[in-house]
């Protein structure tokens, strides 16, 4: 299981935020590739160092950062 925090919600409302301001100029095959993605990252969130494939890595830091829109 992923690790699911605020920081998930967090950034899935600011990659709604950005998207409704203008990032929907961009080819339909685009926006469903990033609707589809942001759709999974919401609903696994984080990975965690328990799965297979991230175990010797966390990703607290990047789970606890700030991130601002550029």
């Amino acid at each position: 299981m992923a690790v699911k925090t605020g920081s998930v919600e967090r950034l899935v409302g600011s990659y709604h935020a950005w998207a409704s301001n203008g990032a929907s100029r961009v080819p339909a095959w685009l926006k469903d590739l990033r609707e589809g993605g942001i759709v999974r990252y919401g609903d696994l969130g984080f990975p965690n160092m328990k799965q297979e494939a991230w175990r010797f890595t966390s990703v607290a830091a990047i789970a606890n950062a700030s991130f601002e829109l550029a």
